[in-house]
């Protein structure tokens, strides 16, 4: 003869009543553990779409992470501590055009950029093992040309108060014959090249941010919500 006491009935009740006020704390686990390893993924999506990111570049990313009353969890860039990423990586993402650096809004308040001209370095430049401008450099140009946002930066105009010709380590070069239109550093006999104006770079898309997103999420979060489930609600049903 088989029994059923109604007591049991009501301790399974209990518990599984118990399970279901677990769910927003389980779902909130599943996202915001997914969403880690979209991260992930985007960090490696970085290292495979571009040559040598640079470190700011592969930690840009913030998790803004979901709670039990918001089950919403976003990755965004990061906006503090530097340049925001998504200025830069944003045409690499969609293609198109850039936005303008600082440095080359300097330029252009000193009037020596124009408003639909961009700088790209010279092949002379040396560029550091990320493929960047030295650090420091666009201050000591800016410096040179006078176009530094603090005055006591402006080399070139405390120069000229004190000498009449003073000798710049930069200068630009504007219709020159041959000599591309740009900033050149200063030699013994000549002039190099460092960065020349071009007209507006069009970026094709190589980082498919998105993409990464599409393709981990889903699996990722099913694995969270499954072991969160064993970990945090199967045992209460036991």
């Amino acid at each position: 003869m088989f029994t059923l006491d109604t007591r049991d009935i009501e301790r399974m009740a209990r518990k599984v009543g118990d399970a279901e006020k677990q769910m927003p704390f389980l779902c909130s686990f599943a996202l915001n553990n997914a969403m880690k390893d979209v991260r992930d993924a985007e960090y490696a999506q970085m290292k495979a779409s571009f040559d040598r990111p640079t470190p700011y570049s592969l930690n840009s990313l913030r998790i803004e992470p979901s709670t039990k009353s918001k089950l919403k969890a976003q990755l965004h860039f990061k906006e503090f501590g530097g340049t925001p990423a998504y200025k830069y990586l944003g045409p690499e993402t969609e293609g198109g055009k850039r936005r303008h650096t600082g440095f080359e809004r300097a330029l252009q308040r000193a009037g020596i950029l124009r408003g639909d001209e961009y700088v790209v370095p010279s092949r002379r430049l040396n560029l550091n093992g990320y493929g960047n401008m030295p650090g420091g450099l666009a201050t000591k140009i800016l410096s040179a040309l006078g176009a530094a946002t603090d005055p006591m930066q402006n080399r070139a105009k405390v120069q000229r108060r004190k000498t009449k010709k003073p000798r710049a380590e930069y200068v630009v070069f504007r219709n020159r014959g041959k000599a591309p239109d740009g900033i050149y550093q200063q030699k013994a006999r000549w002039a190099v090249p460092v960065f020349l104006f071009v007209g507006a770079p069009k970026y094709r898309a190589r980082y498919p941010y998105y993409d990464a997103a599409k393709r981990v999420f889903p699996a990722s979060f099913k694995k969270h919500f499954h072991a969160g489930f064993e970990r945090f609600v199967a045992k209460a049903l036991k």
